[in-house]
């Protein structure tokens, strides 16, 4: 054994143990979930700035956390367990345990975590060991719930305008297990929605089983939506009914959050002037956006 290996093995359990008290629960602030990544993670690769810690090492602890609904959430080790609370705010995720904080990003299945002392933590979503019956249970959880974005006309062949248009989706749970989503924009409403499409849960995606888009038809396997969090992109949609022919495509996160760190051309029109003022206040998700006093606020520009 190489004398930096045997330093590495000198050093690294020091490092889990130190990683475990950290996450030791005294209590604070209660934070809000409005991010829908609640679930299972699990520890794959952790580094230390100076080094890289053995996979051996990491596999031998099998540190994981989960994030539960409300802000609360519990990290697991093969020596220790603390509880911990957690937000997501503006495209970061903020993780506190008594006196110590974490922050970092989600990045598809990856969740990025650093402390104060460099020491980065790559955890994966707990997804390969589930039964498929709880993989479909899990993906479904994580689309279910309120939305809100946009929807664009980005190529027309047709008399529609190449624009954009502000948008909300929920999508619900039925009880032959399948899922509803319903769309509106502003010139409809949750009773007179732009579509409707029933999805279901099929290995790590939601696959269309029957539905509409305005006036097209969506048939089973036309819609496939993935990594639900924390966006839902729907794009490419060739639409082709009642005589117009367009290129569209749907982009939503969930109700709640902010979109401070996109930039503006890639927001709503209409954030600004109705989202934004809501959001602050924490409002629930009107049923209808409204649009009558957005026109008569600013003029939406042709694209």
């Amino acid at each position: 054994m190489s004398g930096c290996q045997t330093i590495l093995k000198r050093l690294l359990p020091g490092l889990f143990t130190l990683l475990f008290a950290a996450f030791s629960f005294t209590g604070c602030g209660r934070m809000t979930d409005t991010s829908g990544l609640t679930g299972l993670w699990i520890l794959n690769e952790a580094d230390n700035s100076s080094f890289l810690i053995p996979d051996s090492l990491v596999e031998d602890n099998r540190l994981s956390l989960r994030l539960d609904p409300g802000g609360s959430g519990v990290i697991e080790g093969a020596s220790a367990e603390g509880r911990v609370l957690w937000r997501y705010e503006d495209g970061t995720v903020y993780l506190r345990a008594g006196s110590k904080a974490l922050s970092g990003i989600v990045e598809g299945s990856e969740l990025i975590l650093q402390s104060e002392d460099e020491t980065r933590l790559h955890f994966v979503r707990e997804d390969k060991s589930r039964t498929s019956e709880e993989q479909d249970s899990t993906m479904e959880e994580s689309f279910l719930g309120n939305w809100y974005g946009w929807w664009k006309i980005e190529d027309s062949q047709g008399e529609m305008p190449v624009t954009w248009y502000d948008c909300c989706a929920v999508f619900e749970a039925q009880e032959d297990g399948t899922v509803l989503m319903t769309l509106w924009d502003e010139d409809g409403s949750r009773t007179d929605p732009l579509s409707q499409v029933r999805f279901k849960p099929e290995d790590d995606a939601m696959v269309s089983l029957s539905g509409y888009f305005a006036a097209m038809e969506i048939r089973g396997g036309q819609w496939i939506l993935t990594e639900s969090d924390p966006a839902i992109l729907i794009p490419d949609i060739d639409y082709n009914a009642e005589g117009e022919n367009f290129r569209a495509t749907v982009y939503l996160r969930r109700w709640g959050q902010s979109w401070s760190n996109t930039p503006a051309e890639q927001r709503p029109f209409y954030y600004e002037d109705w989202y934004l003022p809501l959001l602050k206040q924490k409002a629930e998700m009107p049923d209808q956006i409204p649009w009558q006093r957005l026109e008569a606020k600013r003029e939406r520009p042709d694209q």
